[in-house]
């Protein structure tokens, strides 16, 4: 009887599991499949994550839709999602030479599936600075200048008082600087002759002032 009872009770137990176990292949977690068809959780990324005026933005991203067609938002960067579900965008985003610095929402949205995702950008603020061949000249002597922290990809307008000397024919690099914007002929015998320097494209300004001795 003992052992009827534990075949009986053994058999129970069997049969209470079976369905569980049955079913246990059929769970999948919520997040990516829903009522049989997947759900895509999109995540973006940005390259850089604080850029200057003039300076361009790569974003890539996962999680969406193979094949779908994605874009920026407000911005006629778009590209089709890979059969995994990423993509990149080299230079999707450009910060307005006229930005004001703080942070932008950039956002990435599925074409197919509808679904976005977003991250923030800070747009860098302009402190142009400037270090002359030399801070002490005399007439007649030639200077020029490395300028710094303007927008990126912009030329130099440079001006000896109001007279404007001209404006740089290259343009500053990605971070701003430009080397030797000049020379420039020291004329007149102000005792501080001070040049001026705006960026063509942001309109950053800044101004340094030299010494002039007699000779």
């Amino acid at each position: 009887m003992i052992t009827a009872l534990t075949t009986t009770t053994r058999h129970a137990r069997v049969a209470l599991l079976m369905p569980a176990l049955l079913a246990w292949p059929l769970m999948t977690p919520a997040a990516h499949v829903s009522a049989g068809s997947y759900v895509y959780v999109p995540v973006i990324s940005l390259e850089p994550y604080a850029a200057r005026p003039g300076q361009s933005v790569a974003v890539q991203g996962h999680g969406f839709v193979p094949g779908e067609a994605v874009r920026l938002e407000d911005s006629p960067a778009r590209t089709y999602a890979l059969s995994d579900g990423t993509f990149l965008l080299l230079r999707a985003y450009t910060v307005p030479y006229r930005a004001r610095p703080g942070y932008v929402r950039l956002t990435v949205i599925g074409s197919q599936s509808q679904q976005a995702a977003w991250q923030r950008l800070y747009v860098l603020p302009l402190q142009p600075w400037v270090k002359a061949s030399t801070y002490v000249v005399h007439t007649g002597d030639h200077v020029w200048f490395d300028v710094y922290g303007f927008a990126a990809h912009e030329a130099i307008e440079a001006y000896m008082g109001s007279e404007s000397l001209g404006r740089s024919k290259r343009t500053t690099d990605t971070a701003g600087h430009l080397a030797q914007v000049g020379p420039f002929r020291v004329v007149g015998d102000s005792p501080a002759p001070t040049y001026t320097f705006v960026g063509a494209r942001s309109g950053a300004r800044l101004r340094v002032a030299l010494t002039w001795l007699q000779k």
